[in-house]
């Protein structure tokens, strides 16, 4: 049986002991009474083993197999730490001593009873020990000198714990100076040290288990031991981001590290996407923060922070870790803290890292483009078709028709000469020759491309004192693309802190980005799908032999119709493409700036205040300027010059000196002022972290555009002219008429640019919220998270500008539970979460208010500007609101051979927002609102394994998998869904995000052109023929599984390193043939030669026939039947070795003579295998998934580096 009892009644414990030494000489007789007792006698022998339990618990143990009872203070139990106890035989004397030992509890045992109470100390002890006792205070770091935020020192035989805060310090008062501390944190092996009053750092290495995930969780908001966490966190620390050369932004080295991250480079999908794609309409990037306050935009990253400076990146990912940044984190949150000084540092840290990529040039085979005796075969085989004359007969392409100039290529013209008996068949055939035995590619290469290079070069500097603390960093980085555009980058970050008292603490941060872009000129070219050098004709030549430019005039206007333009305007029209490049300059510059300054306040015990304000600024600042001998400058003179009469001089309606000055100016603004309470306690076994905060934000948007004509560079002034007359959108101008070249069919001609246009647009926040999370025994955890988010965005009512964002989450460390015993798992944590998050919606889309835009229009009959009504005000308008469900599990097995984390989630968005229906009576066909539900469900995977580790040799695995399938459930449409839009795929309700669909191919017919299957089984050959369930899901073109796998070898001071990264599970277009129709302008796929040609080809090839007029060619059939069948869906799977790294830590034992603390080099190459599921040859990381179209293909890369440390 216990008895509790709150005081000791009887004597002394010193006159107790004395008293115990007179009975000793009645030894015989004690004996004899002893003899009396029962089976409770010393003779009772004890055996156990029990690991992490508490006292309470072995005392227990002990009553029971002693027999004793058991007289305590629960006080004094239930401030003793956990411990490890192995008996086997033990007599209760030594039971209990193996139980007390090292803990200020003495205990006495008189017939059957063990009375415990914590020991006295005498009067004499307590007066010396006051003089004894010290204050303690240290920093905690690892072994490279990183804090370690989170770790606990306790000091050893007392229940006095310190958990380190955000800069890895601690402190107790009144030590005893024989104390000894114990610090441990999670992966790391614990240690015992001596205390004393200024303990520096202390330096934690890591366990023989380092691959568990060590480290504290931070949402922005505040920090948490990962044991103690209930959410779904991913964190990478610098050192995995470091061996990643792929590029300055650091979010993109997240890549294959992150479960559930998925970072996609092909066009048609979103570059970063988390847990699913969540939203139809608004952004689906997660939120980036840096340093506690989110940026203005994702590309700020980039500008802002140097991949040098960032200590670690946590990635928020379910509703519990992300639903504190309330109406802005439905898709996930990424946190990303830097790096700071360490106080009381012996000396200034310096350290260098830098690195130079050779990146090479794109590969365009990988286009699958014609070559020049292809491509002078193909056009010779479509002359021969009867029907081509008859569609382009020469006086049609030789004059001005339907709005275009009149242009005839050289492989064209001598088709014409043979036909018109200008020339012999044989000479035909010799001058065709001559063109297909040309080349442009390589001139393409030379005169347009180059090797590309990216380096950078950073350098920073850390310390402090007993009072501060500093890092700072300047860093340079340069990148040559392939396209000869450059970009210079020059970054400044400084980061400080004071401790202005032992209550107040002031830190500042500063970061100043500067970065200049050169672009190489766009060359014109008529046909609007030419936008790469690529599709140009492959046989026109930029030089001669002797490097002199060629003109490419054919390209705009035949000889004649531009001779005749010439005479009337006095300027000339040759276009000759290697020139171009001297008349344009393309230049952009983007200056960043950011502040960020903290005052913490320490309140009282645990309690804290801090007040947070940041200010950014972005000006991204460029212009576009075309001198007067630009083409296109050119071009538009004589566009608004009036036919002279005869013998008159022309007289331009436009500047005939000067250039096109062209400006772009984005200025973003963002302000953020945040006040928060933090409330930290530890009593036993409880433990509280709480916050309670209000936070004011405001982004401002302002772009400014301007056009100017005759502008002189140089002296930068401008001739005026009549804009008004010219250029006045909205309201019929009197325009140029009887100009020399017209523009279009109209009888006028008329600019389309404005002299100047402003947008702003301004983004309002005002919130309050709150966060607990409390946990039990270290065993049990609670958190909850609550936020009132009200915005200029959100409608008026009540509902919507105090909708709250919750959630709630639980945990459970079982393996700390006294049931748990296991030599295979070592850890095992249970977690739950459930809650909402929110998307906000756009600016200029609705909200409080009418949404008006200022127009000129004939329909105001002159009366100046009017304002149109482009969104009405929706009182009810709300953050898109995601529901989000995650269950998980944490685990460690085999001593930490192997952990990992396995995580299911289920996420809802019930009230998707977008352009939906109205009732017409309203007198809107559509309004900005719900339109629609989508889901989102998956499982995450992530396992490290230590494979082997020896003395000198280490083998290591970083393996993570992710599983997302997604569904969009219901969606409103402002316009009826046709056949030919669901095809173009996207979000198509009752399927997934970015479908796929496809028309179930049905061959080509005897004429060559193309049939698709009904659900009837009857075939169809137009659009207007299907209905809706005549187009068939093919999948995604979002993978299904993706992930990464990270191998690390070490061998003495050599480590070896390879990511591997892959999507599985999604599809994508084939890039086939889409010439079927029309004049040969332009390079084409290399697969038009498998087109059909001949009665019987039906048999032999899927690809439609070629009809020379595309009119004629619209009538007969529909060849995106082809192109869009599922004949043309193929996977887009792929794995790839993404990065080999191989470092080497130099001369380790001669540092300390070079001042050196760490010198590493290393050598990476990049893209360096690649396996694909298609037999197509497609890389699907540089292709249109959607579209079916292919990308250049950069090759494998190398990169050299070198990391300093001083």
């Amino acid at each position: 049986m216990y008895r509790i009892y709150t005081r000791n009644q009887g004597m002394a414990l010193r006159l107790y002991r004395k008293l115990l030494l007179v009975m000793r000489l009645t030894t015989v007789i004690l004996i004899a009474s002893l003899m009396q007792v029962s089976a409770s006698t010393f003779g009772q022998r004890i055996t156990m083993d029990k690991k992490k339990a508490s006292l309470e618990a072995v005392l227990k143990e002990i009553r029971k197999q002693s027999g004793y009872d058991f007289y305590y203070d629960g006080n004094v139990l239930s401030s003793a730490p956990a411990l490890s106890i192995t008996l086997k035989n033990a007599s209760l004397p030594d039971a209990l001593r193996v139980a007390f030992e090292g803990l200020d509890i003495d205990y006495t045992i008189k017939g059957n009873i063990v009375s415990i109470k914590k020991k006295d100390t005498g009067f004499l002890d307590k007066v010396l020990g006051a003089f004894a006792n010290i204050d303690v205070r240290g920093t905690v770091v690892d072994a490279e000198g990183n804090t370690l935020s989170g770790a606990t020192v306790k000091i050893k035989g007392t229940n006095r714990v310190a958990v380190t805060d955000n800069n890895g310090e601690f402190n107790f008062r009144n030590v005893d100076e024989n104390a000894v501390l114990e610090i441990s944190y999670l992966g790391y092996r614990s240690r015992e040290i001596k205390v004393a009053k200024n303990m520096a750092r202390i330096s934690l290495e890591l366990s023989s288990g380092e691959l568990s995930e060590v480290f504290v969780i931070s949402t922005g908001y505040q920090t948490l031991p990962k044991d103690r966490s209930t959410g779904s966190f991913a964190h990478v620390d610098a050192g995995k981001m470091a061996q990643k050369s792929i590029g300055m932004n650091v979010v993109d080295r997240l890549e294959g590290l992150v479960p559930g991250l998925a970072v996609n480079y092909g066009q048609g999908n979103d570059k970063l996407v988390l847990r699913g794609v969540s939203s139809v309409n608004l952004s689906r990037q997660p939120l980036i923060v840096l340093d506690g306050v989110p940026v203005a935009e994702y590309r700020n990253i980039e500008s802002l922070v140097n991949p040098a400076d960032v200590k670690d990146i946590t990635v928020l990912k379910d509703a519990t870790a992300a639903s504190i940044w309330g109406a802005q984190a439905a898709n996930g949150v990424i946190v990303i803290t830097t790096k700071s000084g360490e106080y009381n540092s012996t000396k200034i840290n310096i350290a260098y890292d830098g690195f130079v990529s050779f990146k090479g040039m794109p590969d365009y085979s990988s286009l699958n483009l014609m070559s020049s005796q292809e491509y002078i075969a193909t056009a010779k085989q479509l002359f021969q078709n009867s029907n081509y004359l008859t569609a382009y007969p020469f006086n049609t392409v030789n004059t001005f028709n339907g709005g275009n100039y009149p242009r005839i290529y050289p492989h064209e013209r001598i088709f014409y000469d043979l036909k018109s008996g200008l020339t012999t068949e044989a000479l035909a055939n010799q001058r065709w020759d001559s063109l297909a035995n040309l080349s442009n590619r390589e001139q393409i290469d030379k005169n347009f491309y180059q090797q590309a290079m990216l380096s950078s070069h950073s350098v920073t500097l850390s310390g402090g004192g007993r009072l501060n603390k500093f890092f700072g960093s300047l860093a340079y980085s340069r990148y040559d693309n392939a396209d000869k555009s450059t970009r210079d980058r020059y970054n400044f970050n400084l980061r400080e802190e004071w401790k202005l008292a032992k209550w107040l603490t002031l830190d500042l941060t500063g970061n100043l980005s500067y970065e200049k872009n050169r672009v190489l000129s766009n060359l014109s070219h008529p046909t609007p799908f030419i936008t790469e050098l690529d599709q140009y004709v492959p046989y026109a030549l930029f030089a001669d032999g002797n490097g002199s430019p060629l003109s490419q005039s054919y390209l705009y206007m035949t000889p004649a119709y531009r001779s005749t333009a010439e005479q009337r305007s006095k300027i000339s029209l040759d276009y000759v493409p290697l020139n171009e490049l001297n008349y344009n300059r393309n230049d952009n510059s983007v200056l960043a700036a950011r502040v960020n300054g903290g005052l913490k306040v320490n309140l009282y015990k645990g309690l804290s205040f801090t007040t947070r304000g940041q200010y950014q600024k972005t000006v991204d600042d460029g212009y576009n300027f075309y001198d007067q001998n630009a083409y296109r400058v050119r071009l538009e003179v004589v566009q608004f010059t009036p036919i002279p009469a005869a013998g008159a001089e022309p007289v331009s309606l436009l500047p005939t000196t000067g250039g096109h000055y062209a400006t772009n100016k984005l200025n973003v603004t963002a302000r953020t002022i945040r006040n928060q309470l933090d409330y930290n306690l530890q009593t036993g076994d409880h433990q509280i972290t709480a916050l309670a905060g209000q936070e004011v934000k405001s982004t401002l948007f302002d772009v400014t555009r301007t056009m100017t004509r005759g502008y002189d560079f140089q002296t930068q002034t401008y001739i005026t002219y009549n804009q008004k007359d010219l250029e006045n959108p909205g309201i019929p101008a009197t325009g140029a008429t009887g100009a020399i070249l017209p523009i279009g069919t109209a009888s006028r001609n008329t600019l389309r640019s404005m002299p100047i246009t402003r947008a702003e647009d301004e983004l309002r926040f005002v919130s309050f919220y709150g966060n607990l999370a409390y946990a039990y025994k270290n065993r049990y955890n609670f958190n909850g998270s609550l936020r009132y988010d009200q915005s200029n965005l959100f409608g008026k009512s009540k509902s919507s500008q105090n909708k709250p964002i919750w959630s709630v989450g639980l945990s459970w460390n079982m393996e700390r539970e006294d049931f748990f015993k296991s030599e295979l798992i070592s850890k095992l944590m249970l977690r739950g979460t459930y809650g909402i998050a929110g998307n906000s919606p756009g600016v200029g889309k609705g909200g409080v208010a009418d949404i008006l835009y200022a127009s000129n229009s004939t329909n105001y009959s002159g009366l100046g500007t009017g304002y149109v009504i482009i969104s009405p005000a929706n009182n009810r308008l709300v953050w898109e609101e995601t529901r989000s469900l995650n269950l998980g599990v944490d685990f460690e097995l085999l001593d930490q051979r192997i952990s990992g984390t396995v995580d299911y989630y289920s996420k809802r968005t019930p009230n998707l927002l977008g352009e939906r229906p109205l009732d017409p009576t309203t007198g809107w066909s559509s309004a900005y609102g719900n339109l629609g539900e989508i889901r989102n469900k998956g499982i995450e995977i992530s396992i490290n394994s230590r494979n082997i580790s020896q003395n000198d040799f280490s083998w290591t695995t970083n393996f993570n998998i992710s599983q997302n399938k997604n569904k969009v459930v219901s969606l409103k449409r402002p316009v009826a869904l046709t056949v030919d839009a669901k095809t173009n795929g996207g979000f198509i309700e009752g399927y997934s995000a970015y479908s796929l669909f496809a028309y179930k191919y049905a061959g080509l017919n005897a004429d060559g052109n193309p049939m698709v299957y009904k659900q009837d089984g009857s075939t169809g050959m137009f659009t207007n023929q299907l209905a809706l369930a005549d187009t068939y899901y093919q999948g995604s073109t979002q993978p299904l599984w993706y992930g990464g796998i990270t191998n690390t070898f070490r061998y003495k001071d050599f480590t070896l390193s390879g990511l591997i990264v892959y999507n599985l599970g999604n599809v994508m277009r084939s890039d086939v043939n889409r010439f079927y129709s029309g004049r040969l302008l332009a390079n084409i796929q290399s697969n038009f030669n498998e087109r059909w040609q001949n009665p019987g080809d039906e048999a032999n090839t899927n690809v439609p026939k070629y009809v020379p007029l595309e009119t004629t060619s619209i009538s007969q059939r529909t060849t995106s039947f082809y192109n869009r069948s599922d004949l043309n869906i193929i996977s887009a799977s792929y794995v790839r070795l993404r990065d080999l790294t191989l470092s080497y830590d130099l001369f380790k034992s001669g540092l300390s003579k070079l001042h050196l603390q760490k010198a590493r080099i290393y050598a990476q190459v990049n893209n360096v295998l690649l396996w694909t599921k298609n037999d197509r040859g497609i890389d699907p990381e540089y292709y249109n998934l959607s579209q079916g179209t292919r990308l250049k293909v950069n090759p494998a890369f190398y990169t050299l580096g070198l990391n300093l440390s001083f």
